[in-house]
């Protein structure tokens, strides 16, 4: 179950005789991209475990947190797992929580507490931020009905690495009432899938991708998965929009050099602090995405200038080539 019908060979049964997707066992093969709603926690805490297991073939192996949580997932690095023999070998930390290299070949899959370098908040969503309870996907306290909405912006253009930005923002709004009207009244242009929601997303995130992996997704596929195991359960998806925009030019994010004479620190959409050597790469800023500077390691001393979005890198990129400096000239 704790594959979620997302990683894994597609097997129907325990000893892999029978596969889903009817072509020997391919699973859902890269590049792909998932958001996570998931209720249970596998990763064991308590004897025999001890602790998560690092053998994606074992159960409590997604090095889940113990809260209920939403999150991004990708498809792990690229290494063969000894799961299986099919070609779904690959696909057994798909839905691992920290797997993946970060690369242009691997994205990594959202953090939870429990990886190293700690929760991720561009990606792992644990309902801790607007104060909801550990059991928020199941607790009906006023409810356990939410209004999600994603959008992931495709770069038309190449950056300057060769490659091609994602951005992924989402939202995510607990309703008081059945129908969510509540949520919809209170947000106006939540519910509009033509025109782009424009308040802070719940989680944001800029991945870069290859150009290999870009013209794969010029077609793909959409929908959705499930696994609970000997558990069982019901979920309600409804008033379901989708919405295509066109873009025939743009970066759909923007990746930021330090040009401030020296070593400085910065958070990139609020997480992190990390010190960037002068003229050295910051990171990608996505599009409602913002990189914050500082002059100590706590960043609580802002730098001048103190932060770069993506409307400001948009107008510095007067050569067309996604890359900007952090004081916001053209690179």
């Amino acid at each position: 179950g704790e594959l979620l019908g997302y990683a894994g060979d597609s097997r129907i049964d325990a000893a892999g005789t029978t596969f889903l997707d009817g072509r020997g066992g391919r699973g859902i093969q890269p590049p792909k991209m998932a958001i996570e709603f998931d209720p249970y926690s596998n990763c064991c805490d308590s004897p025999p475990c001890g602790s998560c297991k690092d053998n994606v073939c074992s159960s409590h192996s997604r090095y889940d947190g113990n809260y209920n949580h939403m999150a991004y997932v990708f498809w792990g690095d690229n290494t063969n797992s000894s799961c299986t023999s099919t070609i779904g070998m690959n696909t057994y930390d798909d839905n691992k929580h920290g797997a993946g290299t970060g690369g242009t070949t691997d994205p990594e899959n959202a953090r939870s507490f429990r990886n190293a370098g700690g929760i991720d908040t561009t990606s792992y969503f644990n309902g801790t931020t607007p104060g909801w309870s550990s059991d928020w996907l199941l607790n009906n306290t006023p409810t356990n009905i939410y209004a999600f909405r994603i959008e992931v912006t495709r770069a038309y253009t190449k950056n300057s690495n060769n490659n091609y930005f994602y951005s992924i923002n989402s939202w995510i709004k607990q309703c008081n009432l059945a129908d969510c009207s509540d949520v919809i009244a209170g947000s106006p242009g939540y519910d509009d899938t033509k025109n782009p929601y424009t308040s802070q997303p719940t989680l944001l995130r800029t991945i870069e991708l290859t150009q290999t992996l870009h013209d794969y997704f010029a077609s793909f596929f959409f929908g959705w998965t499930a696994a609970t195991g000997s558990a069982t359960q019901n979920i309600t998806l409804s008033n379901f929009k989708m919405n295509f925009i066109k873009e025939t030019s743009g970066c759909g994010g923007y990746g930021v050099w330090n040009n401030l004479g020296s070593s400085a620190y910065f958070r990139i959409s609020g997480v992190g602090c990390s010190n960037i050597a002068n003229n050295a790469f910051i990171g990608n800023v996505g599009t409602l995405g913002i990189i914050a500077g500082f002059t100590d390691a706590a960043c609580t001393i802002p730098s001048t200038p103190g932060s770069i979005t993506f409307a400001q890198a948009s107008t510095a990129d007067t050569n067309k080539n996604c890359a900007v400096y952090f004081s916001g000239v053209d690179k």
